[in-house]
């Protein structure tokens, strides 16, 4: 070729728009094929489609979209920066695709996986993302060998923001769209960063374990109609870490929140300031800094979260609008609000209140469904010191034409003034004796509906897409103890036969995902039976005499006419413990450091005796045994296992005192009265059967007993 020709061919690849440094020529009418990084794009484009691997190696992103008005459609390819089975995520670092300093963007049918942010988008107003994959981008390990890792997530700093990563980041990018999108099994789905007039439809960030979508610093966007289930992660207490399927923070006004599942979450929306309201004693201020107000949330569900359905604190006027808010610890959580209003929500059988509110004012709480809420159906309180019941009032509340029943109390009010009650149906609840204030509140219901905002939140709502569904509309499993922990996020199921949970150390439920009949393969001395009544499989270890052993399974799981096998595969312990129950309150209180005492106590006739083959917090979780205190109580567990020789690590999480014992050496002890806390150590083990005995013992509150242990030259 002569070089006047090279040259001509070289300006057509440019004028294509997929001449990237370094580029090797090639015939303008090819299809793009992601050979290398730092690939830039300047004109529409489709992807050869195909799997590509190509690594980031600079942070400036594989694909570089760098011309206003383009088009790339992917057409189902794969871009990946690590090999995504069995990846340590925590490790992808890059971008996949960058968009930044253009407009009217449209990226279409991408599949990117494997960097810290899959796709990456800043300065382009315009953009359009349509039917993206953007599932497993970095995120931090949440469990090992099966036991979580306690990592408290930092909701309240965008640099901590831009630390995790994300499958979809848009920052300055007004307005965009988002629809269709999916992002799986990492941390953040989808975080909008300074970004107004968006709409966030119609995607799926479910089975995360950091924020589904959050919005920080973004203002009249529409977030509708979109799938954020289980986004979640474990920590010492249980579940939760601040995670939460949907987060608005920074300064996040006048949004419509509208139809989204966010079941199963640590929060199901997390609403907040920055600074946690900036309480100061020594000035005695309360000080919001990035308060979200204004917004309109309405329709979404929020049930089975760990901590709350609906949290939104040091915010005002915030609107939520025949939500659900059933099965978690609270309904509404709205410490420090102000103005707030809660129309036809239905909040049901939460362990906690049904509506929280600390140190709030100004807020209307009319025609709510409150039913089988443990607490109150309404608690309402100003705490602390005077300033701050002063400077944050709990005041100016009216609660009006709201259906009660089966509440453990229903109003519970402490320094508060001015609230008002009327028309209020309180049934099978106990009676409260407050003095209200007389006063003739104008009912908000019929003034929101009418009003402008509605007719908005209308036409969303009317828009609703054929065939959306919420989580609890499917045939998946309900309720918090469904939720189990892979490495980087909460385990999906989805297209598989069956998904499982322990009931014990040695037990499996498993839950059908399918109507078919399920078959399963396993060793023999696994039984596997029907549950007809819980409507699960359980598959058991058959009882041995003599110690227990760790023993290794894999179970096949098959069906007649759905899906490929499937394989469950862990490890049962085939221990069981011997678990002596005691009162220690009565007559008179054990000290911690009464040693002698407590040993006269686990030498004396135990209240209860069992056989069990955990040693947890499920032992009371469903009820206390026959005769046994549900405060100040003790446990006495002792149990024999056959070890191979190795070094290991033990742990355990209390609340309160814990003692273990190895072959009679205390390895582990925190005697105290505490809050959940983790401990740890590792010992050398000779093979044979070694003896652990564990003390435990609750005082009051909270109560949270694990013990394990784990070989560190295996899983």
């Amino acid at each position: 070729m002569t070089g006047g020709a090279a040259c001509r061919l070289t300006y057509v690849l440019l004028m294509f728009g997929v001449l990237g440094a370094g580029a090797n020529p090639a015939r303008a009418d090819e299809e793009l094929v992601i050979d290398r990084d730092n690939l830039v794009i300047t004109r529409s484009v489709s992807i050869k489609p195909g799997r590509y691997r190509v690594r980031d190696a600079d942070g400036n992103g594989v694909l570089q979209v760098k011309a206003d008005d383009v088009v790339v459609d992917f057409r189902g390819a794969i871009l990946a920066g690590m090999d995504i089975e069995g990846a340590d995520l925590s490790k992808a670092e890059g971008v996949g695709l960058s968009v930044s300093g253009v407009k009217n963007v449209t990226i279409r049918n991408a599949k990117v996986h494997g960097f810290a942010f899959n796709i990456r988008a800043v300065d382009s107003p315009g953009l359009k993302l349509e039917g993206c994959d953007v599932s497993y981008a970095k995120a931090q390990r949440i469990a090992a060998g099966g036991r979580p890792i306690e990592i408290w997530l930092v909701l309240r700093s965008l640099d901590a923001w831009r630390s995790y990563g994300a499958g979809l980041w848009l920052e300055s990018c007004s307005p965009s769209n988002v629809s269709r999108c999916r992002g799986t099994g990492t941390q953040n789905g989808l975080l909008l960063v300074h970004s107004a007039e968006c709409k966030v439809s119609e995607c799926d960030f479910s089975y995360n374990s950091g924020f589904g979508i959050g919005l920080w610093g973004s203002c009249r966007n529409e977030v509708s109609w979109n799938l954020i289930d289980f986004v979640n992660r474990p920590w010492g207490g249980g579940w939760g870490g601040d995670s939460a399927a949907l987060v608005v923070v920074g300064g996040s006004h006048d949004n419509y929140l509208v139809g989204n599942s966010m079941t199963h979450s640590g929060d199901g929306l997390f609403l907040t300031d920055e600074l946690n309201g900036g309480l100061n004693e020594q000035t005695r201020t309360c000080h919001f800094k990035g308060n979200c107000n204004n917004n309109i949330i309405a329709r979404n569900d929020g049930s089975w979260s760990t901590a709350n359905a609906f949290e939104g604190t040091f915010s005002f006027a915030n609107v939520y609008y025949e939500n659900r808010a059933n099965d978690s610890s609270f309904g509404f959580w709205l410490g420090f609000s102000n103005d707030s209003i809660l129309l036809r929500n239905e909040i049901r059988d939460n362990r906690n209140d049904g509506i929280a509110i600390e140190h709030g004012h100004g807020t209307r709480i009319e025609a709510n469904t409150l039913a089988g809420n443990r607490g109150a159906a309404i608690g309402l309180w100003a705490s602390g010191p005077e300033w701050l019941r002063s400077l944050c009032p709990s005041k100016d509340i009216d609660i009006r034409d709201n259906v009660i029943d089966r509440c453990g109390r229903g109003f519970r009010l402490d320094n508060c003034d001015l609230v008002s009650v009327g028309g209020n149906t309180v049934q099978n609840t106990p009676e409260d004796n407050y003095v209200y204030a007389k006063r003739a509140a104008p009912r908000v219901l019929a003034k929101f509906e009418s009003g402008p905002r509605f007719l908005r939140l209308k036409r969303i709502l009317d828009a609703c897409p054929p065939g959306f569904r919420m989580y609890r509309e499917g045939s998946g499993p309900k309720g918090i103890e469904w939720l189990q922990p892979d490495d980087f996020a909460p385990r999906d199921s989805r297209g598989k036969l069956a998904t499982w949970r322990p009931r014990d150390a040695a037990t499996l439920e498993l839950f059908p995902l399918v109507k078919e009949e399920l078959r399963f393969q396993g060793p023999d001395w696994i039984q596997v039976t029907r549950d007809e009544k819980a409507g699960v499989y359980v598959a058991s270890a058959r009882s041995t005499p003599g110690p227990g052993e760790w023993k290794r399974y894999m179970l096949t799981v098959t069906s007649t006419h759905a899906g490929e096998p499937q394989k469950v595969e862990g490890a049962f312990l085939t221990a069981e413990w011997n678990t002596r129950w005691f009162g220690w309150g009565k007559p008179t209180k054990l000290a911690y450091d009464d040693a002698a005492g407590w040993a006269r106590l686990f030498a004396s006739p135990p209240l209860h005796e069992q056989r069990t083959r955990e040693l947890s917090t499920r032992l009371w979780r469903q009820g206390f045994p026959p005769g046994v205190p549900h405060n100040d109580f003790a446990i006495l567990a002792t149990t024999q296992v056959w070890m191979p020789a190795g070094r290991y690590r033990l742990s355990t999480l209390s609340d309160d005192g814990i003692r273990v014992f190895l072959d009679g050496k205390e390895v582990i002890s925190r005697w105290n009265h505490h809050g959940t806390m983790s401990d740890a150590t590792e010992v050398d083990v000779a093979e044979g059967v070694h003896e652990f005995v564990v003390h435990y013992c609750q005082e009051d509150g909270a109560s949270t007993l694990d013990f394990g242990w784990q070989k560190l030259d295996q899983p």
